[in-house]
């Protein structure tokens, strides 16, 4: 039968149908995609994350009063004070009698010679801060004494003294570790000793060869006993020397912690804004396809095995997903536990007086009402304006849930 170019079915046919059904499974793509993209509950949590953000922002707001800010210079003025301020004396020379305890030990090597000169510094810095010069007046005087234009070079000098003790301690706690670590070794060679005559028991080696194990154990053990004395002496040597410092330094320390409780609620706050503010990183995570694939916005699972549900066969447990859209369920209110964080929807009605005569618009605000063309927006802008003038509020420009 002769050969010929005739088809089975018509070609033109079937590119016709295999076009038709492409552009059918892409708009069935499309289409289910833009589904996903629009589910409800990501509708919710774009919604909450907006909540969230507008939440932190104002309370971070109502913290960034101008009696916090006050508070605030006023911890940071107490903690410059305290840098300022020479250490009890009493509590250096402690510091340097038990560095000097160390002296004939070569391990250590103490240049307990920089404390003392930082001593000696601090002791001439602080005094030349508390005696008025040519150019110092009473007004530059601070309420421990010291003249704020050499409050500086009191610091600096404090902070040198605080170093060099610091150099002493940070030494003694490499002789520590070092102790620690030669300890930790010898230990392990006694184990090895010891493992070596359990051996020798079990398989009944000979008496002289069995004796020569155990004096070597014996030796050994001696070896680590005197290591652990080491070890001991120089983490109460370290210790001590810690208790020394921290007790020198605990004005500062102390100044220093109130200042950061101070803005700890505002630095967490700041935190969580910076997490729930949107940004264009997670607009693109957000973008219809990319979504379907990794997404800040996903279901939450919550696997209960110990509440289960009958399959039939066999009880399996249960995924509770409803805190994808209840979202905010678990938030309690700052400082409470059992305080909701985001009751329900309250209405609140708020009656004002009429003021007996309208408020008057200022030049500037007469100035921008001109530059409105829209009708609208000019009447809106006017409304924000009297109730400013007359009130001191105004109407937010959208819900917490737009």
């Amino acid at each position: 039968m002769p050969a010929n170019e005739q088809t089975w079915r018509d070609q033109k046919s079937l590119h016709l149908v295999f076009g038709v059904t492409s552009i059918i499974m892409l708009l069935s793509t499309i289409w289910m995609l833009a589904k996903d993209h629009n589910r409800e509950w990501k509708v919710y949590q774009r919604q909450f994350r907006n909540v969230e953000a507008y939440t932190a922002n104002a309370r971070l707001n109502e913290q960034e009063s101008a009696d916090y800010y006050a508070r605030e210079k006023e911890l940071k003025r107490q903690v410059e004070v305290a840098q300022s301020e020479q250490p009890p004396e009493n509590l250096v020379e402690a510091f340097v009698a038990e560095a000097e305890t160390k002296k004939g030990d070569s391990r250590y090597g103490y240049r307990t010679d920089r404390i003392e000169k930082a001593k000696e510094e601090l002791q001439h810095a602080e005094l030349l801060a508390r005696k008025p010069g040519a150019s110092k007046s009473e007004d530059e005087v601070g309420k421990d004494g010291i003249y704020e234009g050499s409050r500086k070079n009191a610091i600096e000098k404090r902070d040198a003294l605080v170093a060099a003790m610091q150099g002493v301690l940070s030494r003694a706690k490499q002789i520590e570790d070092n102790s620690q670590r030669d300890l930790k070794f010898k230990r392990a060679d006694l184990d090895g000793v010891r493992s070596r005559y359990d051996i020798g028991v079990d398989e009944g080696v000979a008496g002289p060869e069995l004796e020569k194990i155990e004096k070597e154990v014996r030796a050994v053990a001696g070896q680590v006993d005197a290591l652990l004395k080491i070890a001991q002496d120089a983490k109460t040597h370290r210790e001590k020397l810690q208790k020394l410092l921290e007790e020198a330094v605990a004005d500062e320390t102390a100044a220093r912690k109130a200042l950061a409780d101070h803005q700890g609620d505002v630095n967490r706050l700041e935190t969580t804004l910076a997490e729930r503010r949107n940004n264009l990183g997670k607009e693109l995570l957000e973008l219809p396809i990319i979504d379907a694939f990794g997404r800040p916005l996903k279901v939450d699972n919550i696997w209960l095995p110990q509440l289960t549900w009958n399959n039939n066969f066999r009880d399996v447990a249960r995924f509770d997903r409803c805190t994808t859209c209840h979202q905010g369920i678990d938030k309690t209110a700052p400082g409470s536990a059992t305080v909701p964080g985001y009751p329900t929807t309250q209405r609140l009605d708020l009656t004002l007086a009429t003021p007996a005569q309208p408020a008057e618009l200022t030049e500037e605000q007469d100035r921008h009402l001109a530059d409105i063309k829209d009708e609208n927006t000019k009447k809106e802008q006017e409304l924000q304006y009297n109730l400013v003038n007359a009130y001191g509020l105004q109407i937010g420009k959208q819900g917490i849930f737009a």
